[in-house]
């Protein structure tokens, strides 16, 4: 069953679930809610000190190994995925000091944080999450990009979660369309029907592959700030 979390944890359906264990590593689960899961079963919930939705794709399968007595296999999970990554940026030493971000066509434009998973998987590859970005998304899991801030964009390679008919108006906007990024295709342009859409959407050791064999080349095409190799449909 698929519970909607838009208002909230639906206490009765999950409870309906007769659950042996909740886990809710990759979540933003308020204290009172946890509270009420735990009188159902024993609640696995993000960690400590980390913002809504802030895990790292370190985090999930280890703290999730721990809870299903499985500890093992997810250090060795995260190790073997983790020398992926670090092989895959080796590869791509241009990656490395340029910045690059991760957007979404939502209620104009919204930024996913420093913290995002999204951002954590680029920080992996070499990229930077651009300082200048830092106070409008704050330390939470993003933040919406008013259109006079648009510029803050101009970074080495940007993601955009954007359907057609909204990446088309997206590059066509004044300021966006002025920018550097779009200018010399430096935007990459992920719709739901894209293969690698949930693969980014839900960063974890099971989609990581699928995103260095394919979504990394689409990075390396967009970093490399040459027109004629950009991803972007025109």
């Amino acid at each position: 069953m698929v519970l909607d979390d838009t208002n909230g944890v639906q206490l009765e359906k999950v409870a309906a679930q007769r659950p042996d264990l909740i886990i809710g590593v990759y979540s933003g689960l308020k204290e009172g809610e946890y509270e009420r899961l735990s009188k159902l079963a024993p609640v696995v919930a993000q960690p400590r000190g980390e913002p809504d939705y802030g895990s790292s794709w370190q985090e999930e399968p280890q703290m999730t190994g721990e809870a299903i007595g499985r500890p093992e296999r997810a250090r060795y999970l995260v190790a073997r995925t983790e020398r992926l990554v670090a092989d895959t940026a080796a590869e791509h030493p241009g990656f490395k000091g340029q910045t690059a971000v991760t957007a979404a066509d939502f209620q104009g434009v919204f930024v996913y944080g420093r913290y995002d998973v999204r951002t954590r998987m680029l920080e992996d590859l070499g990229f930077e999450f651009p300082a200048k970005l830092a106070k409008a998304t704050g330390d939470g899991f993003g933040g919406q990009l008013s259109e006079e801030k648009v510029d803050l964009l101009d970074v080495g390679a940007l993601l955009w979660f954007a359907e057609p008919p909204g990446a088309r108006k997206i590059r066509r906007r004044p300021v966006y369309s002025g920018l550097d990024v779009r200018m010399e295709g430096r935007d990459v342009f992920i719709s739901e029907n894209d293969r690698v859409y949930d693969a980014t959407s839900f960063v974890t050791v099971l989609s990581m592959p699928t995103l260095m064999e394919e979504l990394v080349p689409r990075l390396a095409r967009a970093a490399d700030g040459d027109p004629k190799t950009s991803t972007a449909e025109e």
